[in-house]
């Protein structure tokens, strides 16, 4: 059975030309450890001690932050990148919690199902597969973890083949090909730096139409292996062992992130091009061996706090800075708006254009993380409940590395965060009231667009339909439906494209507990007289 895909369709008239966009996502990279941001971690060096911002070398990312606005209070729905990193991808900013229901749903997820075992991404909202309907072509680079490239919705990228641990071709962006002598700023002049090479040839066949790329490499993320230029200023500073090669990574995603700029610029695509930068993870380096106690995998605020940049020379007011609260959900929202496409209905995020543009944005109290526990975090608390039942409370903005618990001391704001957190975990388990129908016709014998065929949607009883018609480009939309039901769609009469007859059936499921299955729908090209299958 063929499940339909729910995709929101208000109409609103786009922008002329929309924006290519490019998301730069980091891996176990901190908030205290970029140099633009300011914080109360320090070093003990030979020099005595040194705050962060003093040691860290992060230029590009902070001319980056320069050249945009700055959200230095960003935060993950989760603070491992696996789940994280399904709340950029998801175009409604899913929750993994809501992620991973929407995949036991579709029987794609057994308990502890393996990751090669995965195919759920075939059959989400994802925000390549949104981007398309926008004309947009998509590349994936790095980091992604839901299966390969194109089982994600993405048009091209390194994603190809997946393993027992995920994707195991594809994650190595930006250490395969990277020579001192071509590539960052110990490079030669005029050299060409190979690691860029699969994002090079994507863009040249991209030209002519808007594009989006995930660029995800798995840095600063072990293996700590960069090259030893990077680790030569802190071992003068005599930091630890596993310190130094952390950082020495942290200057290597900088050194990355800044071939990729000088990419654009090359390209004269500088002033055509949003970027956006955010961590999926936090990473805590507290300890010799890294190990983590109130960072990665945890519930605490470093598990899960990133700062969050967004840059479009012309279009952004350079150098704005919020230390209001946003969230990583926020992120396909935000480029949904500014590819020229509606909001989602029930969208866990909000566009951030309002704030980015220098606009009033909507406040936000508080924000909520619900995975490994339960936490909420205002713009002076973070209240944390651990699966065992126990209960954490830090005034965050006088004690931002959560040194002293004051859940004893405080229980009435306990008590209020933690009716807070009950009431959202119950929210985003309600399901919504209508879904809406969306898919895209295929020519099976062509390979492209089925436009103007006349589509009827059914319910199971028969007793209700309604009517559309594919667009140019083969997209179909249908006014909202109740969720449930078995619904049927069925081509009504002649197109443009000829004689495709064909019917496919399928549960319509809403998007708070959802099943969203396939974008497009290849009909068989067939007789009148014989209806086709629709197959994903």
């Amino acid at each position: 059975m063929l499940v339909l895909s729910l995709v929101a369709v208000a109409c609103t008239k786009p922008a002329e030309s929309p924006p290519n966009i490019v998301l730069i996502i980091s891996d176990d990279l901190g908030w205290p450890y970029h140099g633009f941001m300011t914080s109360p971690a320090v070093l003990e060096t030979t020099a005595g001690s040194m705050a962060f911002q003093e040691v860290v070398e992060t230029p590009n990312l902070d001319r980056l932050a320069t050249e945009g606005v700055t959200f230095t209070r960003g935060y993950n729905t989760a603070s491992t990148c696996v789940r994280s990193l399904r709340t950029y991808l998801s175009a409604q900013g899913l929750y993994p919690s809501e992620w991973g229901s929407q995949g036991m749903d579709l029987g794609q997820i057994p308990a502890l199902a393996p990751v090669e075992g995965r195919t759920e991404s075939r059959y989400m909202r994802t925000l390549p597969r949104e981007l398309a309907r926008r004309g947009y072509a998509s590349w994936e680079g790095g980091k992604m973890w839901e299966g390969t490239f194109e089982d994600a919705g993405f048009t091209d990228g390194l994603a190809t083949a997946v393993g027992p641990w995920g994707v195991v071709i594809g994650q190595a962006l930006g250490r395969d090909g990277w020579d001192l002598e071509t590539c960052g700023s110990t490079a030669r002049e005029g050299a060409r730096c190979e690691a860029l090479n699969p994002l090079r040839q994507f863009l040249d066949d991209s030209a002519g139409r808007p594009w989006f790329v995930w660029f995800a490499p798995m840095l600063p993320h072990a293996p700590l292996n960069a090259p030893v230029e990077y680790r030569r200023r802190y071992r003068e500073l005599g930091l630890p062992r596993g310190r130094i090669r952390y950082l020495a990574n942290v200057r290597w995603l900088d050194e990355l992130v800044g071939e990729l700029l000088s990419e654009l610029e090359r390209r004269g695509l500088r002033d055509d091009t949003i970027v956006i930068y955010a961590s999926d993870n936090g990473f805590g380096v507290e300890t010799e061996l890294l190990i983590q106690t109130k960072g990665k995998a945890t519930l605490y605020d470093q598990g899960h706090r990133t700062p969050l940049i967004v840059r479009w020379p012309g279009h952004v007011p350079p150098g704005l800075v919020y230390d209001g609260l946003v969230s990583t959900a926020d992120i396909p929202a935000t480029i949904l708006d500014y590819a020229g496409l509606p909001p989602i209905p029930g969208a866990r995020g909000t566009s951030l254009r309002p704030w980015i543009e220098g606009r009033a944005g909507p406040p936000r109290e508080m924000l909520f993380t619900h995975s490994l526990g339960d936490a909420v975090v205002t713009d002076e608390w973070r209240y944390l409940r651990f699966p065992d039942g126990r209960e954490e409370l830090y005034r965050i903005d006088t004690d931002p590395l959560e040194a002293h618990d004051l859940a004893g001391e405080e229980p009435a704001t306990r008590r209020r965060l933690a009716r807070a957190a009950r009431r959202h975990k119950e929210s985003i388990r309600h399901p919504t009231e209508e879904v809406e129908v969306v898919g895209q016709l295929l020519d099976d014998e062509t390979g492209g667009p089925a436009a103007g065929i006349q589509l009827k949607l059914s319910d199971g009883s028969g007793a209700r339909s309604w009517l559309t018609t594919t667009e140019q480009d083969g997209w179909f939309h249908f006014d909202p439906v109740p969720p449930g039901d078995d619904y049927t769609i069925e081509q009504t009469g002649a197109g443009s494209a000829g004689p495709l007859c064909w019917a496919t059936t399928g549960r319509a499921l809403d998007g708070g507990r959802p099943i969203v299955a396939p974008g497009v729908f290849h009909p068989l090209r067939t007789s009148c007289s014989t209806a086709g299958v629709a197959e994903p």
